[in-house]
């Protein structure tokens, strides 16, 4: 009887606030009564965009990582910007993100789900974003609206640290991004070969992806290489190895034709970490030797010879570039030494930085420019504490992947522990271009942070099981 009666108690406490069917009902009523009445007032197209916002609504709040996909998939390829122009204008992808959020809040009321991921990486992200707010301060109209674009990534971080709870979800998502890094550069191919992109002047067009500017475009490939690495590593299907094959052809083509020199430097790296790295944890050689003189013999002819002279100016200080970097490198730190707390504001290094070109006798570029290092401009427009922090995050990450995949070894569990490996060349390629590039909020960084918390509980959970075995 006792039994019984606990085990009744038990079911009293997991029912919903709301009982579900009748909520599922009463939203499905409502929607299909207010998607009828749409169709007598407003255009066909606008009662469908209605109609399958509706039921992707509903399909959320049965469950919310589907949100998280949808939300990945408006962040990183941005398909709505190709049907009207209007909407490149506007925070489509913000707003996609508030309302993910909106309707997992409403599953965890509804559902008593409260089960919040408590880390140390989260305080730290809070704390940056108080900061970043606090520099809007400063020029509030100009700063603020920077400022909402970084919700998203903030509303981004703690969806991922939330509903990656299985390790199945985990594994989708590693797939995803894959994927939708392969459809970013089947759209940068066509861009290539239509001369649609970006002509700095320079001789060249470079593609920009589906991305605002083709370095952060670069920066994302990047991170994506040791991914596709980690996966074709650990799946033996043959089908599988060729498409992840042609998809690291495709990353490399697009970094190619990107034509970013930060680019180029990050690449280089983590393409031959990716290679030494998954070599020895999977004790094999001679495969991934085979593969880079098959990939070389293949990707050298396609690659443009304006590729490589550009390249060769990496190292020339006389290069005008390569000059304005080191004018904006240095200014950037007067202007971290002239305000040390809060910066000069968000996104104003390049209005300060003219400003301080034209009163300056020691600049020479005297141009409106931006930071072209992460580093710097976070401590030029956050100030120094900002800048303490956003190095925590990277610091705590990569300690975490690293004891992640330590782990996931010991368990003998190769598939995640190449995972962790990945992520880990994959934070190593933002910390390498942050140098040289401006994006200290891209989206990929900002996707590599929450994974790597959720990387480490999985270890640790694993680890606790294997242990009590």
């Amino acid at each position: 009887m006792a039994d019984k009666l606990e085990q009744n108690t038990t079911l009293e406490e997991e029912r919903p606030i709301i009982e579900f069917p009748s909520l599922v009902k009463l939203i499905i009523v409502s929607g299909a009564l207010f998607v009828g009445l749409s169709l007598l007032i407003l255009p066909w197209y606008l009662a469908l965009a209605i109609f399958f916002a509706l039921g992707g609504m509903i399909a959320v709040f049965f469950d919310p990582y589907m949100g998280l996909i949808a939300f990945l998939i408006g962040a990183l390829l941005h398909p709505l910007e190709f049907f009207s122009e209007v909407f490149a204008s506007m925070h489509v992808s913000t707003v996609l993100a508030v309302a993910v959020m909106f309707i997992w809040a409403f599953h965890i009321i509804v559902y008593r789900d409260f089960k919040i991921v408590n880390d140390k990486l989260n305080i730290l992200v809070i704390i940056f974003g108080i900061a970043l707010f606090f520099s809007t301060l400063e020029y509030f109209d100009f700063s603020f609206p920077q400022f909402v674009d970084f919700v998203k990534l903030f509303i981004l971080y703690f969806l991922v640290v939330n509903l990656v709870r299985t390790r199945n979800k985990f594994l989708i998502m590693m797939w995803g991004l894959v994927v939708l890094g392969a459809i970013a550069c089947l759209i940068g191919i066509f861009q290539h070969y239509r001369g649609i992109g970006v002509d700095y002047g320079e001789g060249v067009i470079r593609i920009r992806g589906t991305a605002l500017d083709p370095n952060d475009y670069a920066m994302h490939i990047v991170i994506l290489v040791p991914m596709v690495f980690a996966l074709l590593f650990n799946y033996k299907n043959l089908i599988i190895r060729g498409l992840l094959l042609l998809i690291l052809i495709l990353l490399i083509l697009n970094i190619v034709f990107t034509y970013s020199r930060g680019g180029m430097v990050a690449f280089g790296l983590v393409l031959g970490l990716s290679i030494m790295g998954f070599s020895f944890q999977r004790k094999k050689l001679i495969l991934p030797i085979l593969l880079l003189a098959v990939g070389a013999s293949v990707l050298l002819p396609m690659i443009p010879e304006k590729y490589w002279e550009r390249a060769k100016t990496i190292s020339d200080f006389s290069d005008p570039a390569i000059q304005a970097r080191l004018d904006t490198w240095k200014t950037g730190l007067g202007m971290i030494a002239d305000h040390p707390v809060r910066g000069v504001g968000l996104g104003a290094f390049r209005y300060e930085y003219t400003m301080r070109a034209y009163m300056g006798s020691d600049v020479k570029t005297r141009a409106s420019l931006f930071s072209h290092n992460a580093y710097l401009q976070i401590g030029a427009e956050l100030g120094v504490p900002a800048l303490i922090i956003f190095v925590l995050l990277i610091v705590f990450s990569w300690i975490d992947l690293l004891k992640a995949e330590k782990l996931f070894l010991k368990k003998g569990d190769l598939l995640f522990a190449g995972l962790s490996l990945s992520l880990r060349l994959g934070l190593l390629g933002f910390i390498v271009s942050a140098v040289f590039l401006t994006q200290a909020f891209l989206t990929m960084f900002w996707i590599i942070l929450p994974l790597a918390v959720v990387a480490k509980i999985f270890a640790r959970e694993d680890a606790g099981k294997y242990a009590s075995a």
